[in-house]
């Protein structure tokens, strides 16, 4: 399964490392990535895929959870929710 991952925060060393390395930890694949430094801050947008997406759950938690120890708002989200949020 492809997810989505963006993160926006204060800009400090190892950012972008720490939460690449927690994905690989996990079994993810990153397909796509971009990050904007805007004077202090980042704002980093992947997109990824999990080969096991019962584990999706498990990372989503993991990688939340790293938001406070690294001064960011990290969010993951399934891609096909932007596929058909917008559908009637």
């Amino acid at each position: 399964m492809r997810f989505v991952l963006t993160a926006v925060g204060v800009n400090k060393p190892g950012v972008l490392a720490q939460i690449t390395r927690r994905l690989a930890e996990k079994g993810a694949n990153i397909l796509d990535i971009s990050q904007k430094i805007l004077s202090d801050v980042y704002a980093l947008f992947l997109i990824a895929e999990l080969e096991d997406s019962g584990n999706f759950k498990e990372l989503k938690e993991d990688i939340e959870a790293m938001s406070e120890r690294l001064g960011a708002k990290i969010v993951l989200f399934e891609e096909s929710l932007l596929r058909y949020m917008h559908r009637i």
